[in-house]
């Protein structure tokens, strides 16, 4: 069950939903079938998490409640501190950004305390995305910093990747552009392993950095070429950004058809989820 659990998260890591879900599932059915333990308490946080990356928050409440009275009950802290990082993404996402920051600023802190390394790389990212969330740049900046630094001390490359795309999106949004580019460029495209969804956030913010200095032309194509695998993910936080541009695209463009099916595509996304007006 706990095989199968970890084998879901690989499948997230590499674009992989539908897949991913399967293992999670199957994770449940072994271990529902036992008493209470700590890896059933794993699963169901994990089946949390897949709801909080899908935007399904309602969903995720549930699991996520079910999964930190498991942990209470089992005294299982690292599940403690992988569900209060769902949750306080959730809340931060859904308009209480202090109870929800209150979580992930906790649930990093005893990562590190216990030396979960997973769970604190986690923890810096999703700490990191709410606070670019709530337009707290400045300390948004300083996480990152410090999650590079960790994720390189411990070569989790594939999280300081995350880390750089996410730095570079930070500079960008703040006007410091040269500095971007050049991070996007060396620490990220230059690398082999910018792949999967953190590779996908990357492309989706060069397009962007492309309609933004007038590459428009490149920008399209790079974005028209990641669509098929940007849909697949069924991640409004992937898929949506990258609609976005690629309606910008279009747009500057003059090319209407492109334009129409890129902003009806968004608004479908948009109108599925019922936290976003």
């Amino acid at each position: 069950g706990d095989l199968e659990r970890m084998l879901g998260r690989l499948y997230w890591e590499g674009g992989d939903r539908q897949t991913a879900l399967l293992h999670y599932g199957e994770a449940l059915r072994i271990l529902e079938q036992e008493p209470s333990s700590p890896e059933l308490a794993r699963a169901v946080s994990s089946m949390a998490q897949m709801h909080m990356l899908a935007s399904e928050y309602d969903d995720c409440l549930v699991w996520g409640e079910r999964a930190l009275a498991l942990a209470d009950q089992l005294q299982a802290d690292d599940v403690r501190v992988h569900v209060l990082n769902t949750l306080g993404t959730v809340h931060a996402m859904t308009g209480d950004p202090q109870r929800g920051l209150g979580m992930l600023r906790e649930s990093l802190q005893r990562a590190l305390q216990l030396n979960l390394m997973h769970d604190a790389l986690r923890g810096y990212i999703n700490l990191v995305e709410s606070l670019i969330t709530v337009g707290q740049y400045t300390e948004a900046l300083e996480q990152l910093e410090a999650m590079i630094t960790f994720a390189t001390r411990t070569y989790a490359r594939g999280f300081a990747l995350t880390a750089y795309t996410r730095q570079a999106e930070v500079l960008w949004l703040t006007g410091h552009w040269r500095r971007a580019d050049k991070i996007l460029r060396d620490q990220v495209e230059a690398s082999e392993l910018a792949g999967g969804v953190t590779g996908l956030w990357a492309r989706t913010l060069r397009g962007r950095m492309l309609n933004d200095t007038g590459r428009t032309e490149q920008a399209r194509d790079l974005l028209a070429g990641d669509l098929p695998t940007v849909m697949a993910t069924g991640e409004i936080q992937t898929i949506a950004p990258h609609l976005g541009q690629l309606a910008r695209s279009h747009g500057l463009l003059c090319e209407s058809e492109g334009l129409e099916a890129a902003a009806r595509g968004l608004m479908t996304v948009v109108d599925q989820n019922p936290y976003l007006e």
